[in-house]
């Protein structure tokens, strides 16, 4: 499950219960709806490859010599999804 399905679910929850006359339940559950609605409103961020999965991925047969352009376009790659997800 990802951490936004995990706030989503936790938002319906918050949401489901039932309004208790006790004030200062009132405004944790109040404070924590809001955090979530702010938190489910941000995009989801994607985590950066780390150099090792990326030099994992390239095939053996590879003189190391380019392993630092083929890292270089690796991360161009990141960046335009990146760019093109916001």
């Amino acid at each position: 499950m990802t951490d936004r399905e995990v706030m989503q679910q936790a938002l319906e929850a918050l949401e489901a219960l039932t309004i208790y006359s006790d004030a200062q339940y009132s405004l944790y559950k109040r404070n924590a709806i809001t955090a979530l609605k702010a938190a489910l409103e941000q995009p989801e961020q994607c985590k950066p490859l780390t150099a090792t999965s990326i030099l994992n991925m390239m095939p053996s047969s590879i003189p190391a010599e380019y392993d630092g352009p083929l890292m270089e376009f690796a991360r161009a790659i990141e960046q335009a999804l990146k760019e093109r997800n916001t």
